[in-house]
């Protein structure tokens, strides 16, 4: 029950009617009142004290920061978590992705993947002039490429899936936004088995930790390697400040001259400022196409089981951490994976970064050695049973002749067989001392006689487990 303050005024009645014994009624009512508010208070009270006491006596639960490994235990198995901070930009301009279960989201697209599993997808949307472009290829990328996926079957045409995927993501933006100047640069990762495909564009890096020992791979863009594709395009490589180039169009001092003097009459001024960009491959900067591509660089790696992370990250992670540091720092958080991506985050904030900070880290786990890396092969069918063997032809009839005689000396032979004497059997139960048991011996034929009288004396022997039949020459005459 909630406390609640209680003010006792004087019912009207009261005030204006005086007489006697209004004073006393006035009392008792004041009285009933402090009394109630007392009982109030003090349920008040002892409520906020067993409150108190519960929460004292439930310890918080230590979040663990251990990563959630998820995928195929006899292939791969991974932990991935992401992290973004606005920083000191005014307005956040990234976006990220990441899908643990591809093959999960197309079922759900009703567009069924047949590659090996896991497959995932993980992805950095660096923008830059607006946040559009990089909402916008959030939202839709896995949209142009899970049609394609689902026709695929070897490396080559994943590749050209992501390639031709962000074309048209990027041709479909520019046509839909007519006005909007934005762009964004794509830092990628396909993941599909033990495979892993990725798609670089303009700025940030991709890092795949290796071994135990800090060895690591990077991948970053070099736009002095693309300045003859942007002559050709029809730009140039602008020289904004003392060793910082950016892509413009061959006409940029012109149009920058006419801007000018438009603006300088005072009259208004119906041109825009021509653009610049820092980036020689991104999705969006309508104006500056074709010369910035947005054809990404695309690299095809085999995880071993030396690989132990990967890391995607924007610009304003690469350009305050090397990538020596960011490897140390994810070989340091093994075993605290959630916090990996955090912790990239706010070392690149605490060394000044000036931009937004995104990172998203993968930490793979491989079946143990002496297990099976594949699943087990499917068994053969079982063999076709062997066909039956033809019955035997049935014995050739003998003539009636030959029958006869047959039939005369079998019924001579068992006439003889009922004249001669039965032989009488002898039983014999003999004890085996050590196992305890009792075995009868049955000697079968006649029963002999020695010189001394003895019935079938001669015929036992002992031995170490009783008495056993002992063979003998007959000699005596049968009973």
């Amino acid at each position: 029950m909630a406390e609640t303050s209680y003010l006792w005024e004087e019912p009207e009645k009261l005030r204006s009617s005086g007489g006697k014994g209004a004073g006393k009624h006035a009392a008792s009512l004041l009285a009933q009142e402090v009394q109630l508010a007392g009982e109030a208070a003090e349920e008040a009270r002892k409520n906020r004290e067993s409150r108190a006491a519960k929460q004292s006596a439930v310890k918080p639960a230590v979040a663990s920061q251990a990563g959630d490994f998820v995928g195929e235990k006899q292939v791969l198995e991974f932990a991935c978590d992401a992290s973004f901070m606005q920083g000191r930009e005014e307005v956040h301009l990234n976006r990220h992705v990441v899908v643990k279960d591809l093959v999960a989201a197309a079922k759900a697209f009703k567009m069924p993947l047949s590659l090996e599993k896991p497959v995932a997808l993980f992805a950095v949307y660096d923008g830059h002039v607006g946040p559009k472009c990089s909402e916008f290829s959030a939202q839709n990328f896995h949209k142009k490429l899970l049609p394609r996926l689902c026709k695929t079957t070897t490396e080559e045409q994943i590749k050209d899936s992501l390639v031709q995927a962000l074309a048209d993501l990027d041709q479909e933006f520019v046509s839909k936004f007519r006005t909007d100047r934005s762009g964004c640069c794509v830092q990628l990762a396909l993941l599909v088995g033990r495979k892993l495909w990725l798609a670089q564009l303009g700025s940030g890096g991709a890092l795949l930790c290796e071994g135990d020992q800090g060895g690591f791979s990077a991948f970053e863009a070099d736009m002095e390697m693309e300045e003859e594709r942007i002559q050709k395009a029809g730009g140039q490589l602008l020289e904004v400040a003392p060793g910082v180039r950016h892509v413009a169009s061959a006409e940029f001092e012109q149009r920058l001259k006419e801007y000018r003097i438009q603006m300088a009459q005072g009259l208004g001024c119906t041109l825009a400022p021509p653009s610049t960009s820092p980036f020689s491959r991104a999705l969006g900067n309508r104006e500056l196409k074709p010369m910035v591509s947005a054809k990404p660089e695309v690299h095809v790696l085999s995880l071993e089981p030396s690989h132990t992370a990967l890391a995607l990250y924007c610009d304003g992670i690469s350009e305050v951490m090397s990538s020596e540091e960011i490897a140390k720092a994810l070989n340091q958080l093994r075993g605290q994976e959630k916090r990996a991506p955090g912790r990239l985050a706010q070392d690149a904030y605490n060394r000044g970064s000036e931009q937004n900070l995104t990172a998203i880290t993968v930490f793979f786990r491989f079946p143990k050695r002496g297990a099976r890396a594949f699943p087990e092969p499917r068994p053969a069918p079982p063999a076709p049973p062997a066909p039956r063997p033809a019955p035997p032809e049935p014995p050739l009839k003998a003539p009636k002749v030959e029958q006869r005689e047959i039939k005369a000396a079998r019924r001579e032979q068992r006439e003889q067989q009922n004249e001669a004497p039965q032989n009488e059997h002898l039983f014999i139960y003999v004890q085996n001392e050590e196992k305890g048991e009792r075995h009868l011996l049955e000697a079968a034929g006649q029963l002999f006689e020695d010189e001394d009288g003895h019935v079938a004396h001669e015929f036992l022997e002992e031995c170490a487990q009783g008495l056993r039949l002992k063979a003998c020459r007959r000699h005596g005459s049968a009973k």
